[in-house]
């Protein structure tokens, strides 16, 4: 079972990682702010929160005296990335003044709940320990479902101009793929609380294991087909000139 997830979990930081890397060298040449923040976004809670929140894990079990700085920090860095992942969602398929609300509304969710849990609890404790570890939790999942939510709407929306020989169907495959990509995100940040509200938080236990592979390979291929295939690199969802 170990196997089982060090291979989903280890899939989706590569194909972050990758994918991370490829947008960056994208909004690089773009100079623009989608390819940026989704690249910086990827990179933060594929690989720096997981890999921070997986050491704090070893080291709660060691009884180090660094799982506070760790968990802290990883926590900080997938907050980070979901509010990256927020901004790609407002500036390319919201950038209206409703958009920027959604956006700084879940940004202060995130951001207040992350304070909040350190300035209460703590991150000594490996989980959702308290009221504001769970708002921060919420902000972050929020920001994953407005990209799901987002992202499909914009699909459904291309497939009705297809049907007027109008729009660009790599476009509403892309935006299909990170949809589905990012709604796989939601059920493992979903499958996270409910070991916690049940008190099955032992990621090797057979039913935590195995939703956590499914969705950690389903929204790693998602994500490798809607911003890696073809040659552009997802650039025709990054581009906020596309809504």
């Amino acid at each position: 079972m170990a196997a089982l997830v060090f291979l989903g979990i280890g899939t989706f930081t590569l194909v972050c990682v990758v994918v991370g890397l490829r947008l960056l060298a994208l909004a690089r040449l773009t100079r623009a702010l989608p390819e940026a923040a989704i690249g910086v976004g990827f990179l933060l809670i594929g690989s720096v929160g997981y890999m921070l929140e997986g050491a704090a894990t070893w080291a709660a079990r060691t009884g180090s005296p660094w799982v506070p700085w760790l968990y802290g920090s990883g926590l900080l860095a997938t907050c980070t990335g979901c509010v990256c992942l927020a901004t790609f969602t407002w500036r390319v398929f919201r950038p209206t003044a409703a958009g920027r609300g959604i956006w700084l509304v879940l940004t202060l969710i995130a951001y207040g709940g992350l304070a909040g849990h350190g300035l209460s609890s703590g991150f000594d404790h490996i989980g959702l320990n308290g009221a504001w570890a769970w708002l921060a939790f919420s902000g972050r999942l929020g920001c994953m479902i407005w990209a799901a939510l987002e992202s499909l709407r914009y699909f459904v929306r291309v497939r009705r101009q297809l049907r007027l020989g109008l729009g660009d169907p790599e476009v509403g495959r892309r935006c299909f793929w990170w949809g589905v990509g990012a709604t796989a995100a939601c059920g493992a940040f979903v499958r996270f609380a409910v070991g916690e509200l049940s008190g099955q938080v032992d990621l090797m236990a057979p039913a935590a294991a195995i939703p956590t592979v499914t969705f950690g390979l389903i929204a790693a291929g998602a994500i490798l087909r809607a911003f890696f295939v073809r040659g552009r690199v997802g650039q025709e969802i990054a581009d906020p000139t596309v809504v």
